[in-house]
């Protein structure tokens, strides 16, 4: 599926995979180019942050949408261990996350791009890639070294 007209920093959008499966999904029932909803999604997203305006909101929707649906994919399919961990280690970080946000309002003041950077994490976390964030924290803290 590549195309010659498309710039080389969008062909990752069209590589196979299960992000880009779901950008072809909102692709598909918006009739919008995958380019412009993830451009038009991050831009609004990093406004909210960086505004403070509907930050709960927009961190909650960006933890939740993209993990449930892969999740729910997991589901009934043949078990790959790698993304078990991927995913399993996810809801953990965001469960730690919303436990923080939940009980000390006071971190969330004191630091002013908490969600930000939580939102930052958190996609590092869900990244389609073998390094993200939940195969790092597994192997690293939990992984028992033999």
């Amino acid at each position: 599926m590549a195309d010659k007209s498309r710039p080389s920093f969008v062909e990752p959008l069209y590589k196979k995979n299960d992000f880009t499966e779901f950008l072809a999904i909102l692709e598909k029932k918006t009739t919008l180019q995958r380019e412009y909803l993830l451009a038009g999604f991050l831009t609004i997203t990093l406004l909210s942050l960086l505004v403070g305006y509907g930050t709960q909101f927009i961190t909650t929707l960006v933890a939740i949408v993209y993990p449930c649906y892969q999740t729910i994919s997991l589901i009934g399919k043949d078990r790959k261990g790698e993304q078990d961990v991927q995913w399993s280690m996810y809801w953990v970080i965001y469960a730690v996350f919303s436990l923080l946000e939940c009980c000390s309002e006071a971190i969330c003041k004191f630091f002013p791009f908490f969600y930000l950077t939580k939102v930052a994490l958190l996609c590092w976390c869900m990244a389609p890639i073998e390094a993200n964030g939940g195969n790092v924290i597994y192997k690293t803290i939990f992984k028992k070294k033999d």
